[in-house]
C-alpha cells in the first residue's frame, strides 16, 4: 500500500441498499441535493423503505424488473435503493434512446413498473402499454397511476429483504459500447457493492478525510455506467452529493460551483 491502496480487497456480502442504510446511520446529517434542496441520507432512507413498500403494495416482488426512466436526481437514488430493499432488479434507462430499442431491451425483463419523471411522461405512458406493466409511478407531471411522492409517503415502509449478494442481481445496465447493439449487463449486489468499494479504495486516504465531511458535485448521467458506480460509491463513502440533472447546463454547474464550494466536480 505505497500510495495508500490496499493491493487487495475484502468484500462484504451485504446488500446495496446497505450503503444508504449505514450512512444514515453514521452520517445522516449529510445529504443529497438538488435544485438547493437537501435531503438527508436519513431522509433518504425513509423513502426508500417508503418505496419499496409502494412497489410491493402494486404488485412488485422478489426478481422482478423494476424501469427507471429518471435524470441524475434523488428519485433516482431513492428508486435503486428502493427497488433493492423490496428484493427486485433495477432497470436504468436512457430516455435517450429510441423507443423501438428500449420496448425490445425491456421485453425480455417482463418488467413489472416503470417509475418515470413527468418530462418523460409520454415515453413511460408507451412502455407500459408495449409491455402491459401493472403500474406507472409519476415523479412529477400527471400521468401514470401512481403519484411517487404520495406513494413513498403513504405507503408501509417495508423491511429490507434477505439478499444473496453474489447471486441476486441489483441492477441490469443496457450497453452496447459507442455503437454497438445495446445488451442487458446483470449486476449482481456483490458486482455493484464490488465496484463501489474499488472507487472508495482507489480514493487511497482522501476517503478517510472525505467521509461525513466532503461534498461532491456529480454531474453525471446515473443510467451510464460511470455515473451509476460513482454516485453508490459516495453514498457509501458518506459524503453530500450535489445532482445536477442536465450535465449539458454548465451555467447550473458554475453556480453551484460558486455557492457550495464542492470538494471535487464528477463529470465528462
Amino acid at each position: 500500500d505505497k500510495y495508500g491502496v490496499d493491493e487487495s480487497l475484502d468484500y462484504s456480502n451485504e446488500p446495496v441498499h446497505a450503503f444508504l442504510r449505514d450512512t444514515a446511520d453514521e452520517h445522516g446529517d449529510m445529504a443529497l441535493v438538488q435544485d438547493g434542496e437537501e435531503t438527508t441520507y436519513v431522509e433518504a432512507w425513509k423513502k426508500t423503505r417508503g418505496l419499496a413498500g409502494a412497489l410491493r403494495e402494486h404488485g412488485v416482488e422478489r426478481d422482478d424488473a423494476v424501469v427507471s426512466l429518471l435524470p441524475t436526481s434523488v428519485e433516482f437514488l431513492v428508486t435503486s435503493y428502493g427497488v433493492s430493499v423490496a428484493g427486485a432488479t433495477n432497470v436504468p434507462v436512457s430516455p435517450l434512446e429510441n423507443e423501438e430499442t428500449l420496448v425490445e431491451n425491456l421485453r425480455k425483463l417482463s418488467p413489472e413498473a416503470v417509475v418515470a419523471h413527468g418530462k418523460y411522461a409520454e415515453l413511460a405512458e408507451s412502455l407500459e402499454e408495449a409491455l402491459e406493466t401493472d403500474a406507472v409511478f409519476s415523479v412529477g407531471g400527471d400521468f401514470g397511476d401512481v403519484g411517487f411522492y404520495e406513494a413513498v409517503a403513504n405507503a408501509e415502509p417495508l423491511e429490507p429483504v434477505d439478499v444473496d449478494a453474489a447471486e441476486d442481481v441489483h441492477t441490469v445496465l443496457f450497453t452496447g459500447g459507442t455503437t454497438g447493439t445495446p445488451k442487458g449487463c446483470m449486476l449482481t449486489h456483490r458486482n455493484v457493492a464490488s465496484n463501489a468499494a474499488q472507487v472508495e479504495a482507489s480514493m487511497s486516504r482522501a476517503a478517510t478525510v472525505m467521509r461525513g465531511n466532503a461534498e461532491i458535485l456529480n454531474a453525471l448521467p446515473l443510467y451510464h455506467a460511470y455515473g451509476h458506480s460513482m454516485a453508490h460509491a459516495f453514498v457509501r463513502t458518506g459524503v453530500t452529493q450535489i445532482l445536477v440533472d442536465d450535465p449539458r447546463d454548465t451555467g447550473a454547474v458554475v453556480e453551484y460551483v460558486d455557492e457550495r464550494d464542492p470538494t471535487a466536480v464528477i463529470g465528462v
